[in-house]
């Protein structure tokens, strides 16, 4: 039986040697003042929404939400509800999808938890569309999990394995 981690993020490893991940020191650090924070949240926010290293960034925007999470103010929070729950699309399709979609849900689902635990009140209309989005989301997550597993079922039984969608 193995007993190990199957996916280590960048975010778990000490060995930040790239140029891409010179700020998550900051975001480790505790004393980030309320500019700073705004400003890792915002850019975190854009970056997302602009497909520039979304995985990356949606690791950096869990971490934030799970470190930060209860210093956001209630707008900042709803607009990182607004911006994951409405703004991010799945237009192209990729094979990094699949770990893109796990860390979106996870992102979502930290954002949704944080604003539970406020004593706001969501406006009808933005919960609607943010419950019509998670379906979406779910939905499109469910079929794309099928194909992958219809892809592995059809390239196993020719006996070998390859990713799905090239050839081997």
């Amino acid at each position: 039986m193995f007993e190990g981690d199957l996916i280590v993020f960048e975010s778990d490893s000490d060995n930040n040697n790239g140029d891409d991940y010179e700020d998550y020191e900051q975001v480790f650090t505790a004393h980030l003042s309320k500019v700073e924070l705004n400003e890792q949240l915002s850019t975190t926010l854009e970056s997302i929404v602009n497909s520039n290293d979304r995985i990356n960034h949606l690791i950096k925007l869990s971490n934030l939400l799970l470190l930060f999470g209860n210093r956001l103010e209630d707008n900042q929070l709803r607009n990182v509800l607004k911006t994951i729950g409405i703004n991010v699309t799945y237009d192209d399709h990729k094979m990094t999808t699949d770990i893109e979609l796990e860390l979106h849900l996870r992102a979502y689902v930290l954002a949704l938890e944080t604003y539970g635990k406020r004593l706001v009140k969501m406006e009808k209309g933005l919960l609607e569309t943010l419950h019509e989005n998670l379906m979406k989301l779910y939905d499109f997550h469910q079929n794309y999990t099928k194909v992958i597993e219809k892809g592995l079922t059809i390239t196993k039984s020719k006996g070998f394995i390859c990713y799905f969608g090239r050839k081997c």
